[in-house]
């Protein structure tokens, strides 16, 4: 993995000192250069310093590679398993472009090794400690740079274009954790666009499109309009039939969640039914997987707040959470 390091205004300034950490181990390199990463599936955390400016910091999206689709395309279950355990199913951006005074997100997807990549800015930084610099990749953790509270910024105020809404991806299966950042760049009379457009959603929260699926099973699974309705209510149900998918929704209740120090009013709304898996290299018909979802929907945030997602097949089970940690005003 190449590391390199700008200023502001895009001019690359080489010799800063850069840590990049993930679960499987610590990599130290010199930006300009590369370093050699041991791959994981879980997500790659980097800082780098340099004498004069504050800290360049990055969080490296872990994506499945090429291999791990062609084990599982043609029958090779234990491949899989044994690629995923090991880590070398997964990869990340080859080349990354870091920002001194910025931590910036960075994800594979649409990546072909031609060139850098720039990321997705997050946040500005401050000045990183010694101590931060041995902080694990792990979202759980504090962020480098302290970051506005959920309660000081208003959870409830109207998203503005800058704003960024901070997941955090969980597979249950493996305890692996990832961050999951969706940017608002764009805001129009009827539309908010996230990501530079690999999602947009109407002013009132129901999707438009997803183009890039960076919250796993809440994107790649979402129903048209997204997981819940405009002005949904206790005792409400309906059913969604759509590709791959046929579910029965059903409004359980209401209750509150907290996000930070605040707590927000929440309706539970339970999904049930099937998805069908992609079909065989072989030709063989589509294998069908029982699929179980709950969902936490915020009306005053008009966003689901928590998704917790779990399918079931003859060949093994996934079971996901997704779930919103604090609004990022700009």
């Amino acid at each position: 993995m190449k590391i390199e390091t700008l200023t502001s205004t895009g001019k690359a300034v080489e010799g800063a000192q850069c840590q990049l950490s993930n679960d499987k181990g610590t990599a130290m390199a010199v930006s300009g250069q590369s370093a050699l990463v041991r791959r994981s599936g879980g997500d790659l955390s980097v800082l780098c310093e340099l004498a004069g400016q504050p800290s360049a910091v990055g969080q490296a999206v872990s994506r499945a590679n090429a291999g791990l689709a062609g084990n599982i395309l043609i029958g090779g279950g234990i491949g899989a398993v044994i690629d995923a355990t090991s880590g070398a199913a997964y990869t990340y951006p080859t080349w990354m472009q870091l920002v001194f005074g910025e931590e910036r997100l960075f994800d594979r997807s649409g990546h072909r090794d031609e060139g850098p990549v720039s990321g997705t800015f997050v946040r500005a930084t401050g000045p990183a400690t010694t101590a931060e610099l041995a902080r694990p990749s792990d979202p759980s953790v504090p962020p480098v740079a302290a970051a506005p509270s959920v309660a000081a910024s208003g959870i409830r105020a109207p998203l503005r274009r800058g704003d960024a809404l901070e997941y955090v991806l969980i597979d249950q299966m493996t305890g692996n954790k990832s961050p999951v950042i969706y940017r608002l760049d764009q805001v129009t009379a009827n539309e908010m666009s996230f990501n530079q457009g690999a999602r947009v959603e109407r002013i009132d929260g129901q999707v438009v499109l997803i183009r890039s699926p960076a919250g796993g099973i809440f994107d790649t699974s979402s129903p048209p309009g997204g997981w819940a309705r405009v002005n949904v209510r206790p005792g409400m149900a309906w059913s969604e039939e759509y590709p791959r998918h046929s579910l029965r929704a059903t409004v359980t209740g209401e209750s509150s969640y907290k996000i930070g120090d605040e707590d927000v009013r929440v309706v539970k709304i339970r999904y049930a039914g099937w998805q069908n898996n992609t079909v065989m290299s072989n030709g063989a018909a589509p294998r069908s997987s029982q699929m179980e979802v709950t969902v936490l929907y915020a009306p005053d945030l008009k966003r689901v707040v928590r998704f917790d997602a779990e399918t079931k097949a003859i060949a093994g089970m996934t079971k996901e959470s997704l779930q919103l940690q604090r609004i990022l005003r700009n």
